[in-house]
């Protein structure tokens, strides 16, 4: 049986179950349904995170971060992942671990965060067994960085939540689904492109009034409430925005329902991903993803969708120019047969969901643990 614990140090409360109750963030939605996959794979799993509940919940042993124990660590763990850092977590966390233990960064940041600078000193670099990527671009522009070593980073990509499995069981119930009215989305946080999306909107709204746009988005992800929340001045312009339905944030059992009518995600992003699970849950839900170049982006949309180029130095009033450009063709597309452009979503749809699944990364993590695992006993 594989025993692999997850280390999340950020602080915040939750636990495996959060990501289905309420709003969560990426790297950390990601870590709880990749825990929940292990454990229904019968792996023993531990998480500990800023959980103020310790409990055993979905399989997965959850314990608080708050006072916890050295001597929690101390038992012989195919493999301790950390999640996103910081990276110099590993010179205080390997004293305490048993020595066959592989000491794991799992880092969903890029390389210009400040969680990642430690990297440039060696002894932080060595002190890690692996480096597990969610992109080549990712891991790419780490070693170019860094200097990691090729041979010790790997790319275990993310998936989607469970709740955008298999939306749509047929190419006409998938048609009949998006055509009833043009419906626009933006599910990414607010920084990402969403103060550009709105004039976009209102002047794509030109040529096609009747077009509708929810906006999915806050900072209740990163656990901030709106009345503390720098972007609510953005907010209420989206309130006040005609043909605009604000949503905030929401569970994603809600954000997969709403979604399954909405023909296009409107993404203007521009933040350099190094995966991107919202477009990924686009995808699986059968939009046609409009959104850009940067980053990992061209890896995540698989072929799919366009990708409108944001080059450097380029001033983002003429990328929005060149965005809204791209943005209406594919409506026109749309207008030209409705049934038609959602029923083309169909391929996307089947190859989310044979690749980007979190069943499928489970399997790809516990081969990888077991070469981990191998590799620290040959050095311990």
């Amino acid at each position: 049986m594989t025993n692999i614990a997850f280390l999340d140090a950020i602080g915040w409360d939750y636990d495996v179950s959060t990501p289905y109750q309420r709003p969560l963030g990426g790297s950390q939605s990601a870590l709880a349904y990749l825990a929940v996959e292990l454990a229904r794979r019968q792996a023993r799993v531990t998480l500990f995170s800023g959980t103020s509940a310790p409990r055993e919940v979905m399989g997965v042993t959850c314990i608080s971060t708050r006072g916890v124990l050295w001597t929690a660590f101390a038992q012989p763990f195919d493999a301790m992942v950390i999640l996103n850092g910081p990276a110099d977590a590993n010179l205080q966390l390997r004293p305490h671990l048993d020595p066959h233990t592989p000491l794991v960064l799992w880092t969903q940041h890029a390389c210009d965060q400040p969680a990642m600078q430690p990297l440039a000193r060696p002894e932080v670099r060595d002190a890690w067994d692996a480096f597990v990527c969610v992109s080549e671009w990712q891991r790419s522009t780490l070693i170019e960085r860094f200097g990691l070593r090729p041979e010790r980073t790997s790319i275990l990509r993310n998936a989607i939540s469970p709740a955008f499995e298999g939306l749509f069981r047929s190419r006409d119930e998938l048609a009949e689904a998006k055509s009833r009215r043009l419906l626009l989305s933006y599910t990414s946080t607010p920084f990402r492109g969403l103060v550009l999306l709105v004039p976009v909107f209102v002047a794509a709204r030109v040529d096609f009034p009747d077009a509708e746009l929810e906006v999915f988005s806050s900072m209740k992800v990163y656990q901030q409430d709106e009345p503390a929340d720098q972007h609510k001045i953005l907010y209420d312009q989206c309130r006040s925005t005609p043909g605009l339905r604000y949503m905030g944030s929401v569970p994603q059992p809600r954000l997969a329902d709403a979604l399954k009518g909405a023909s296009v995600l409107a993404y203007p992003n521009t933040w350099a991903e190094t995966s991107c699970i919202a477009v990924m849950e686009a995808l699986a839900a059968g939009l046609f993803v409009v959104t850009t170049d940067l980053g990992a982006l061209a890896e995540t949309t698989m072929g799919f969708g366009a990708l409108v180029p944001f080059a450097a130095g380029q001033s983002r009033a003429d990328f929005a120019r060149v965005y809204l450009s791209r943005l209406k063709e594919i409506l026109r597309h749309r207008a030209a047969d409705p049934t038609a452009f959602a029923a083309a979503r169909l391929e996307q749809i089947q190859a989310i969901n044979a690749e980007c699944i979190w069943r499928v990364r489970a399997e790809q993590w516990e081969q990888s643990i077991a070469g981990w695992k191998q590799a620290r006993q040959g050095v311990s």
